[in-house]
């Protein structure tokens, strides 16, 4: 899924830092997310530009106890300057959350999408 990526992991790439993790310890999470952390990794994508997580995480970790309506929202990343980016587990879209007003939007149908546009907006 994302060999063409791997391929050029080490050259000069936003991503060339991410260190991959063993997936099996993380339950709930679509396969491309899996893929992605498996193949290519988690952590600081560019220059402090982006923190992938090296696994899902609850809203609450992040923002203490929260209202329902975001609870079903599982943390994926943040770009350092208070919005994170996660998936809505009822669709498995990937939302953005602003802190500032704990609104979300949807920024992607998949995660294989996201990663790839952040890469791309990574290099521009």
């Amino acid at each position: 899924m994302y060999s063409d990526l791997l391929l050029l992991k080490g050259n000069g790439t936003p991503y060339d830092q991410l260190q991959s993790v063993d997936p099996k310890n993380i339950i709930t999470a679509p396969g491309d997310y899996l893929a992605f952390l498996s193949q290519i990794g988690f952590g600081e994508l560019g220059n402090g530009q982006f923190m992938l997580y090296s696994g899902p995480i609850s809203i609450d970790e992040i923002y203490g106890h929260v209202d329902g309506y975001l609870e079903h929202i599982l943390l994926l990343g943040d770009d350092f300057q208070g919005f994170n980016v996660g998936y809505d587990s009822k669709t498995w879209k990937v939302v953005e959350v602003d802190s500032t007003d704990m609104s979300i939007i949807e920024i992607a149908p998949t995660f294989k999408d996201f990663i790839r546009q952040k890469i791309r907006d990574l290099i521009s």
